[in-house]
């Protein structure tokens, strides 16, 4: 859930660049976290959680120097990241 909360804040683009950074941190700290997961069966969530995250830090760093792409990645990162925490950690759990 907090790895959510840090993509949609991503996305977003409401507050500073440090807030931003620290976000993508807490995305990289869940990805290590739940990284054991990755081999179990049907984890095919954590591989959507993982290409969210790294597309949330390629958006980022792209951002810096064409806003428009960076942020369509960001943005793109941000929903596999959603979807990956969805299939992962459903609702009802």
């Amino acid at each position: 859930m907090v790895g959510s909360v840090a993509a949609i804040l991503i996305a977003l683009d409401l507050f500073s660049t440090v807030v931003r950074v620290a976000c993508l941190g807490v995305l990289v700290v869940v990805l290590v976290i739940t990284s054991r997961e990755r081999r179990r069966l049907g984890s095919g969530w954590w591989d959507l959680l993982a290409a969210g995250t790294a597309l949330s830090i390629v958006g980022a760093l792209l951002a810096q120097a064409a806003a428009t792409a960076g942020g369509v990645i960001a943005i793109a990162g941000a929903a596999l990241v959603l979807v990956g925490a969805t299939i992962g950690f459903p609702p009802g759990e």
